[in-house]
């Protein structure tokens, strides 16, 4: 038992210098995957900046096209001074996606003159 004890100390050195050294190895081995993840974040934040610009780019073409359509919508039933019900369904569906995709009050008001001021005349939609 003595012979142990004496020798407790140069094992306890032993295994805490193993220990470390896998600590430090872990730590070095840490170091490199954080230091690739910090790469491969940098260069997917540059597509996504790139990804946002044409997103809003192309959210931007979406309503104009919307707003386009409303306005034509508008106009023809302006001309022929009434609104079928069917035009109506349509501009409003149309309004709410282009509220939905951040648009104006020019069309806010469009619709509003579409709804309230334009006599509905025309078959009702079909339901079935």
């Amino acid at each position: 038992m003595e012979a142990f004890a004496s020798a407790m100390p140069s094992i306890l050195s032993a295994l805490l210098v193993g220990a470390l050294g896998w600590v430090c190895r872990s730590l070095v081995g840490f170091n490199k995957e954080h230091r690739e993840v910090a790469k491969i974040a940098q260069e997917t934040s540059g597509k996504i900046d790139a990804l946002m610009v044409e997103h809003e780019a192309l959210v931007e073409s979406q309503r104009n096209q919307i707003k386009s359509q409303i306005v034509n919508i508008y106009q023809v039933a302006c001309a022929r001074e009434y609104i079928t019900p069917m035009e109506l369904d349509t501009a409003n569906r149309l309004a709410d996606s282009y509220f939905t995709l951040g648009g104006n009050h020019y069309i806010h008001a469009i619709v509003k003159r579409m709804n309230k001021e334009l006599p509905l005349i025309g078959d009702p939609i079909p339901t079935d």
